[in-house]
């Protein structure tokens, strides 16, 4: 070969170790951060005894100080901090003191060292926007509605990602995406960058961005809360602008998924500002396959469309064909003092025009034209006056009607609802208070008496508001979901520790409806939807599906003392009739403990999602297929139904272990309803010799 290859998994030396290796004369340098000069990786600058791994090296380096003391030097150089100044050396020692250089060095320390940012009392995280990013995933939020008392709780609960900017997408049912997300590689990117963004204006001249922080930016912050996220600016030249980013919780003939945003800006300066807002947002009009496929596509079936009352325009929206689409409507309306927009724009690309998305070339006046390609893109402004110390609010919702059938008449009520209501900017503040108030109210189930303020602020704050995330969604969308995973079994693990918050706060029909959606994927049979929104796919595929629900079912029974649900009837999957939910149960034991088992009584490890390095089978049988060539069986062979299926395919410990627990709750189950026979029969599975 003429060349030699060199991979990331493969490297001879990182930057790192490399560092290590030539100043080892130190001894232990602590935690490291380095990178290499050139690409020939044979010189490298280190930074020692970091208080935790971050790439601080890579910004000293474009500090144009320190860069330049640097180009002066040869070899390897190792930075080190101590007692608040800043060392340079090389491998011979000492560097000769270059004050510029040691300045611009301590802001770049401070400055990463302070983009941990910090924890509160409340749990909250605390994130100073002038600091450096850590990382792509640390600075991120996570939203979610609230559709307790509505149809399908679990499938049309609207949800959001953000992160410390504002940036991030929104969905709400299943994978529908109201604020688009973006299909690029880089985790870091979940939605489209002009997603929640603002400008503001003044005597024609663009004068702030919300995604920018270096220009005209004295400070500013963003606190991660709970189900909501706060950031705050202080301008250079006297505005303070304050944001405040929510889901609305579901109201009644309210679109089904609203989020909201307010600006807030305050004028410290001491004359009167005419100022000029510009938001904007990306709509998510087609699903991420037909993107990637057919973009032509997705631009013909959508063109742009704007609600009016009378000649005000009220909100954007888009008109989509074929007809099976218009069944959803999305919208973005923006209120001031109770007005709408005053102009709008509906192409991103002539919005930008020969500028960046920090400069758009038409952030000073908006064209008011439609658009029949690059329509999901959105840009609304509003004209508004500030006294000297006096503050305006901006409103801004985002959001998406569904209906089964044609939207349009739907959408036009529920959109007058929303407006008129939200016309006095008191509504959206007294709504805040309500999810607020509801963030306050549901961890107090369980409240540590622990010392660690950050043990307690954790458990207490956080971990409750993560675990019901997860309930409705888990890994369904999450910051570094792009395209759409549907809910699946697994998913009810969640449930079984968000149920006793739930149960605390008098949310026991809540637990049911979610519950029912997992009860609904079960066959007749026994085995289960893998994976489902409304309507569930790969039936049967995975063996320990259907185990995991009895678990959830017991706890919520015995939680509760709701024994009517075990009699409740509930649809069976693939059919149009309906069984009580004991049934349910009696056939998932069947199923998994009776029937689909291999030679030595185990469950068969099936597909063994939960783990895909131990599926050993060359091919596995889907639900149907199994159940087909099972009834085959029983009828060639004169057998009862329940006798095992023959096969010689490979078993789970882990589906025996779910198996096991199954079987001992519904035994103890069936003495709650007085179903002492099937008690019987559960309780001798649990006993079976393996």
């Amino acid at each position: 070969m003429f060349y030699q290859d060199e991979q990331a998994r493969t490297q001879r030396i990182n930057a790192c170790s490399k560092i290590r290796k030539e100043f080892k004369r130190l001894g232990d340098l602590g935690i490291v951060d380095a990178v290499y000069r050139t690409a020939s990786r044979q010189d490298a600058v280190g930074f020692s005894d970091l208080p935790y791994e971050a790439p601080i090296c890579t910004y000293l380096l474009n500090q144009k100080d320190v860069a330049a003391f640097l180009e002066k030097q040869t070899g390897s150089i190792l930075i080190q901090y101590q007692k608040h100044k800043i060392y340079f050396m090389n491998r011979q020692g000492m560097l000769k003191e270059d004050n510029a250089a040691e300045r611009g060095a301590l802001e770049v320390y401070h400055k990463v060292l302070a983009s941990a940012g910090t924890l509160n009392e409340e749990g909250e995280l605390v994130l100073d926007l002038k600091a450096y990013p850590v990382g792509p995933h640390y600075p991120v939020n996570l939203l979610l509605g609230n559709r307790a008392g509505y149809p399908y709780p679990l499938c049309t609960t609207p949800k959001s990602a953000l992160d410390s900017l504002g940036r991030g997408s929104f969905r709400a049912t299943g994978g529908e995406q109201v604020l688009a997300t973006r299909c690029v590689l880089e985790l870091e990117e979940n939605g489209e960058p002009a997603n929640r963004q603002f400008y503001l204006t003044e005597n024609g001249k663009q004068i702030f961005y919300s995604a920018n922080v270096n220009e005209n930016v004295a400070s500013a912050e963003c606190v991660h809360s709970q189900n909501r996220t706060l950031i705050t600016y202080m301008t250079k030249c006297g505005l303070e602008i304050k944001r405040t980013i929510f889901i609305l919780p579901q109201q009644k003939d309210m679109p089904n998924a609203v989020e909201a945003q307010r600006v807030e800006i305050v004028n410290h300066s001491s004359h009167e500002r005419h100022l000029r807002i510009v938001m904007t947002g990306v709509f998510g009009i087609t699903g991420p396959m037909t993107i990637a496929n057919d973009c032509v596509f997705a631009n013909i079936v959508n063109e742009s469309e704007v609600f009016y009352d009378g000649s005000r325009p009220v909100a954007m929206t888009l008109f989509s064909q074929p007809k099976d689409e218009q069944c959803k409507k999305r919208f973005a309306a923006l209120l001031c003092g109770g007005h709408t927009m005053d102009e709008f724009c509906t192409s991103q690309s002539m919005f930008i025009g020969r500028g960046t998305l920090d400069h758009p070339e038409l952030a000073g006046h908006l064209p008011n034209e439609y658009s029949r390609k690059m329509t999901p893109f959105f840009a609304m402004a509003k004209q508004f006056t500030v006294k000297p110390e006096k503050k305006i609010d901006v409103d801004e919702f985002v959001g998406m009607l569904e209906t089964e059938g044609d939207a349009r008449e739907p959408f036009d009520a529920a959109l007058h609802t929303l407006i008129e209501k939200y016309r006095h900017p008191a509504e959206l503040a007294k709504t805040f208070r309500e999810v607020t108030d509801f963030w306050s109210q549901y961890p107090q189930y369980l409240v540590p008496g622990n010392e660690d303020e950050c043990f307690r602020s954790y458990v207490s704050h956080n971990l409750p508001f993560q675990v019901l995330y997860q309930t409705y969604v888990s890994r369904a969308f999450a910051w570094t979901q792009k395209s759409y995973r549907e809910t699946g079994f697994r998913e009810i693990q969640d449930i079984y520790a968000s149920m006793y918050y739930l149960n605390a706060i008098g949310e026991k029909e809540l637990i049911r409806e979610l519950l029912s959606s997992w009860v609904r994927q079960v066959y007749r049979m026994g085995y289960a939807n893998h994976d489902f929104t409304f309507q569930g796919k790969e039936p049967g595929d995975c063996s320990d599906d259907q185990l995991w629900l009895v678990q959830a079912v017991y706890r919520y029974v015995t939680l509760t003392g709701d024994t009517e649900f075990l009699t409740h009837c509930y649809p069976i999957a693939g059919e149009d009739e309906e069984r009580p939910l004991w049934e349910t149960l009696m056939s998932i034991l069947t199923y998994s403990g009776s029937i689909s088992v291999g030679a030595h009584g185990l469950p068969l490890l099936d597909k063994a999602d939960w783990n895909d390095t131990l599926r050993l089978d060359p091919a596995v049988m889907k639900g149907p297929q199994k159940e087909e060539a099972y009834l085959r069986q029983l009828k060639e062979k004169n057998q009862k139904y329940g006798v095992p299926f023959e096969n010689t395919l490979c078993e789970s410990v882990m589906n025996a272990c779910l198996l096991k627990i199954a079987a001992d709750e519904t035994a103890e189950m069936a003495a709650l309803i007085n179903e002492d026979a099937d008690g019987r029969r559960a309780a001798e599975l649990s006993e079976k010799n393996f």
